[in-house]
């Protein structure tokens, strides 16, 4: 595993974000102003993603891999014991149709005893992943504060220490599936492939071309 040393922790919750930078142990926070989030729903992203950036560069945050920690207060977590698959897939259904929001992530978690089914609204992760990841960072894991072991409620120099301790099972216990760690990377140009119709247009013109080449040579011959 790659050295500690470049791990930042963010702590995302309903009405804020804290950013501990384990480097010098420095704490920001940024909270978010009501026309922007709005129960744990964008509604300005273009807007809040300015003010994000305006928050790295005013703390002067250096890109670091970053441990997202999702708050009780964003997540939508269910326990139960059902083993069975079939079974398990009809709670999990249920409980997926009655979310407040449209898109989510969500994953299941094996408990000493039962299972533990959290999820989250995607749409709302994703404008805060994207930015950061915008600004030459990486998202090295997101998972919620309910499986970290502890009862996180803000981030402070324990509680991040003893999160950085865990590093290999935070990254096991991911929300999101392969994540890449590498920052953004603009899009190259999408190379154009000529469609099968402008194909045989071309085809007819250049028959056409040659007919008529043809029938001019004909023609000079003839004469």
């Amino acid at each position: 595993m790659k050295s500690l040393q470049n791990l930042a922790v963010v702590f995302l919750d309903r009405d804020k974000l804290v950013y501990f930078n384990s480097v010098n142990n420095q704490i920001a926070v940024y909270n978010y102003p009501d026309k922007l989030v709005r129960f744990m729903e964008i509604v300005n992203s273009k807007e809040l993603e300015m003010q994000l950036k305006l928050f790295i560069n005013y703390h002067k945050l250096p890109p670091a891999r970053l441990i997202f920690i999702l708050s009780p207060q964003i997540t939508f977590e269910k326990n139960f014991s059902e083993e069975k698959e079939d079974l398990q897939k009809n709670i999990i259904e249920d409980f997926l149709y009655h979310l407040p929001f449209e898109n989510n992530v969500h994953k299941i978690y094996k408990l000493e005893k039962g299972f533990l089914l959290s999820a989250a609204n995607i749409d709302f992760l994703q404008v805060f992943m994207e930015t950061f990841k915008n600004r030459g960072f990486t998202v090295f894991t997101v998972i919620p504060s309910s499986v970290t072991g502890m009862n996180l409620t803000t981030l402070d120099a324990p509680s991040v220490g003893f999160l950085l301790a865990k590093t290999d099972y935070l990254k096991e216990q991911t929300m999101i599936a392969g994540l890449a760690e590498e920052a953004h990377k603009p899009k190259e140009p999408e190379k154009k492939v000529m469609g099968l119709n402008r194909v045989y247009l071309l085809l007819g013109v250049f028959v056409l071309l040659f007919s008529f080449l043809l029938f001019m040579l004909y023609r000079q011959s003839a004469g």
